[in-house]
Order: structure tokens, then sequence, then C-alpha cells
């Protein structure tokens, strides 16, 4: 319990995500309740403290590397490396909802494409079957101890809300001149305790035998080698060369 005033109270646990200090909360006032996990692998302590929350949001990454890189313009192994070591997965999503047994529960964190949609819902209906929603930018939920719904808020037409390409992060960083191989350590192991990492829940508990796939994740403290032209794919800026 971090916070307990004036009949408002604020719960905090760790999360198993990229270096110690990612955390959840769960607010609890006037006898209705929201939490918010943040990033990060599905874990034991959420399905704890979560449990019969009014209002559950969680993060979501689409399990399906080979098309997630195709659309994403990165190679497939980015992909796993992501998902395994920092996120949770749709069905990882499903079946902690199940757990935890929300009013309501939504995914957030999440590109909302409508060509994956689909695959995202039959990943979480595996396991729950109570009320979802996506929690995409703008949306509004509105509770009370009787209802809860569901809508999109109204903002005028200024509000900007695209995000900066990847590209511009690594043009910037190397000028003109991206070098074909960068090497970068494992930090996750030098950062994050592994009590927290033991938290996680098994993923061949909710991921279906047939796609359960080769686990890209890291394990003690490594050196990794990359080529960062894997990150951009089709779309590394015009005049950006390589370095050989």
């Amino acid at each position: 319990m971090c916070y307990d005033k004036d009949g408002v109270k604020v719960t905090h646990w760790r999360r198993s995500h990229t270096v110690d200090g990612a955390s959840a909360f769960r607010l609890d006032w006037n006898g209705l309740s929201f939490v918010w996990t943040g990033d990060g692998k599905p874990d034991q302590l959420t399905a704890k403290y979560a449990k019969g929350v009014d209002v559950f949001v969680t993060e979501l990454a689409i399990d399906l590397v080979n098309l997630w890189a195709l659309k994403q313009g990165v190679s497939p192994f980015i992909g796993a490396w992501t998902i395994d070591n920092f996120h949770t997965p749709h069905y990882g999503v499903g079946y902690l909802a199940n757990l935890v047994q929300p009013r309501l529960a939504m995914a957030t964190h999440v590109s909302f494409d409508r060509e994956l949609i689909g695959e995202m819902m039959a990943g979480v209906r595996m396991h729950y079957k109570g009320l979802f929603a996506f929690g995409i930018d703008h949306t509004v939920v509105n509770v009370t101890k009787d209802r809860i719904w569901i809508r999109e808020a109204a903002l005028p037409d200024s509000t900007n809300i695209v995000r900066p390409d990847l590209q511009w992060l690594v043009h910037n960083q190397f000028d003109d001149h991206i070098p074909s191989e960068i090497t970068f350590r494992n930090t996750i192991a030098e950062n994050q305790e592994q009590s927290i990492r033991d938290l996680e829940i098994d993923p061949t508990l909710f991921t279906p035998k047939d796609q359960v796939r080769q686990y890209a994740r890291l394990s003690g403290i490594q050196e990794t080698k990359l080529n960062p032209a894997d990150f951009l794919g089709s779309r590394r800026p015009s005049g950006v060369t390589l370095k050989e």
C-alpha cells in the first residue's frame, strides 16, 4: 500500500519488464477500483493484487512475429525478442484477465491494426469470456457500481497523436551513416532482480500447443550483435547509408 488517505487507496507492485522499477497500480475509491499494469510479462503479483477489480487495463503484444515483422519492416527475431523479454502476448492477456476476473478487461500498448484484430481477439478469447475492449487513443470508460460503458472522446481536429518513426531515432543517433553492426548488452540480467522474473507466469500455460515457438529469451549477462538495418527494413531514411 503506497497511499491510503481520505478513502483513497493505491496499491503498488513490481512488474517484470526491462529493469527494476516497472510498476503496476491499483486504485480503490468509493467502492470502485481500477488497475493499470503498465508494460510487463504476465505475472503472479498482477493476478493476486488485481483480483476482482472493476476495470483491468494491461498491455497486449500480438504474438505473430512473422506477420508482425512484415508489417513493421523489421526482422522476425526483433519481434520475438521484444515480446518474449518485455511484453504480454495476446494469449497471455486472456489468461491473466481470466485469473483477475474484472468487470471489464482492456488492452492497451497495442497497434490497433484492423488486419490483426481477429487474431488478437481470438487469442484473448481462448481464456477470457468476460467484457473486453481495446484501450486505444481517445477511448473513454465510464464506471458506476451498476454499469460500465465505453465511448470515444470528442477532441478538436488539431489534436495530434502521431508517434515519431523509429528511423528518426536511428538517424539522429548515427547521423548519416548507420553502422552495419551494433553490440548491446543484455541489461535485463544486470538491472532486474531474478526474484521478479521468477514470478512470471509460464507461457506454456497460456500459449496453444500448435503456436509454441522457440523462445527468444536472453539468459544471463551476454552481448548480442544486431544489424541496425533489421530495425528499419524498407523504412531507411533517404540519403542514409550503411557503414561497412
